[in-house]
């Protein structure tokens, strides 16, 4: 089955704005943003937003040796009172310039591609500038330069604490001791990236760890406290390509954020437009396998190889009704209200401790029948595979387009339970039936105290390969029927 997938395409402009042209203007204006206290995601309003029992658990994570530093100031130095002070010797305003190539990805289980690339100035007021435009090393240079000087230029993601760029003896004879390495925000609100330049240090660096990178221990270990002379920062946003990045470590995943803003600016349908997202926090991967076919259909020769076919609602996939016969792969990951908990992600494999359970749906996304119910699947099972997990209440019916003339939207919905399901829902039947017709979701989801977790969907279509499966059923029934007559007579 060729799967057909929307490619997003970002159209950037090739133009140059330096919004702080004048360096000592730009000195005032870092000044200024290091010791705003609620600039940036990390700021003080962040203690209203997350310390609340619905919290969501992805855009308030922060590193916790740094959830009390809330200026760009205090979180640069980790000194809980920041002061101008640690500034006062600038006397340089660093130009960052990013010439940001195009380029192709995957991420959230969908592909992207970047047309056209822009060059890109950092700037204290710049809006912020998505990850992937940022990925390759920058040019740094100032107003009066001495090309024959020795500084120590190096570069810090200031919101998740780790040292993004190191260079030393810039620019007579450059030596790399951290490569470049862009940041990855994974939150919409802005992530600033600081770049610190240093004069030439009184003896050789001790090289600090990437990770957990404190600057204040850097400069008292280097002695470079009075050498500071230069600050500039790179506003960075969130993109997917970032969100994957982290997704991949095991860090966050806010791969969701993007379904979310995609079913309010265009609802595939009526049932999709009328969810809860706002109680959504976790991405839903769901899979189908296809089984291979080669045969004639109408006159047309139809070749499909088995594959595991992901659903990518960020593309409106359009998926064969031939793959969708059995239960998909459905599995999700569960992160934690306090946004530090203890699991592990490896690529797309995941490990959860906790016990909270599940219930799993498939709805027709224009009538809201059931064709599918799984209740009482635990994190750990959501995690792996939830569709051979759990207490089936309502057995798996085929998605299949009402009509063969347009594809058919369905829903796959995840809620989380306050407690166990399986004994107080009784069985639903195991075909069509007016039970499953009429099964109306909000009034399930409030009666039983649910909390919609995540969701995703797929239009369900008849193509050349099902009609080869219809044709093939209708044979069948005409050839038992014939021998069946034979038999008779």
């Amino acid at each position: 089955m060729q799967i057909r997938c929307w490619t997003l395409e970002l159209l950037l402009a090739t133009t140059v704005v330096s919004l702080c042209p004048d360096t000592q203007q730009c000195i005032d204006r870092i000044r200024e943003l290091a010791s705003g206290p609620r600039t940036f995601w990390f700021g003080e309003h962040r203690r209203a937003l997350c310390h609340h029992r619905h919290a969501n658990p992805v855009e308030c994570f922060s590193p916790p040796q740094l959830a009390s530093f809330h200026s760009l100031g205090s979180r640069l130095f980790r000194v809980r009172t920041y002061h101008s002070e640690y500034l006062r010797n600038l006397e340089i305003f660093p130009r960052i310039t990013y010439r940001a190539a195009p380029g192709e990805y995957r991420a959230c289980e969908h592909d992207f591609r970047i047309r056209n690339a822009s060059v890109i100035e950092a700037d204290p007021d710049m809006n912020a500038v998505a990850p992937f435009l940022i990925r390759k090393r920058p040019e740094i240079t100032w107003h009066g330069l001495d090309f024959d000087g020795d500084f120590v230029l190096l570069m810090t993601d200031v919101g998740f604490g780790t040292l993004n760029y190191l260079v030393t003896d810039f620019p007579r004879k450059p030596t790399v001791l951290k490569e470049y390495e862009g940041c990855d925000n994974f939150r919409p609100q802005p992530n600033p990236m600081a770049l610190v330049v240093f004069r030439k240090p009184k003896r050789s660096l001790l090289m600090p760890k990437a990770e957990n990178f404190n600057l204040g221990d850097f400069m008292l270990e280097n002695e470079l406290t009075d050498d500071l002379v230069g600050l500039s920062v790179v506003i960075v946003g969130a993109d997917p390509y970032a969100i994957e990045r982290q997704r991949m470590r095991g860090l966050a995943d806010n791969c969701h954020s993007l379904i979310k803003k995609k079913v309010v600016r265009s609802p595939p349908s009526k049932l999709l437009s009328r969810l809860p997202i706002e109680e959504v926090t976790s991405w839903l991967s769901v899979a189908y396998e296809q089984k291979p076919l080669d045969a004639s259909v109408c006159c047309q020769r139809v070749h499909i190889s088995h594959e595991l076919v992901h659903l990518d609602p960020l593309g409106d996939s359009i998926v064969s009704a031939t793959a969708t016969f059995h239960p998909p792969r459905v599995s999700s990951l569960k992160v934690s209200n306090n946004a530090y908990s203890n699991y592990h992600r490896s690529a797309r494999t995941f490990v959860a401790l906790m016990d909270e359970l599940y219930t799993v749906l498939l709805l027709d996304a224009h009538t809201g029948k059931l064709h599918w119910m799984v209740v009482d699947v635990s994190a750990a099972d959501l995690t792996d595979d939830a569709s051979t997990k759990g207490h089936t209440l309502a057995s798996y019916i085929h998605p299949a387009p009402a009509d063969p003339a347009h594809c058919w939207p369905f829903a796959f919905l995840v809620l989380a339970q306050p407690r166990t399901l399986a004994h107080n829902i009784k069985l639903f039947c195991s075909s069509d039936c007016e039970e499953r017709d009429r099964f109306n979701f909000e009034e399930f989801k409030q009666l039983n105290g649910l909390r919609l977790f995540a969701f995703s969907w797929m239009n369900s279509c008849y193509d050349l390969s099902f009609a080869h499966h219809v044709l093939s059923q209708i044979a069948s029934s005409i050839s038992n029927e014939t021998l069946n007559n034979e038999k008779i007579r």
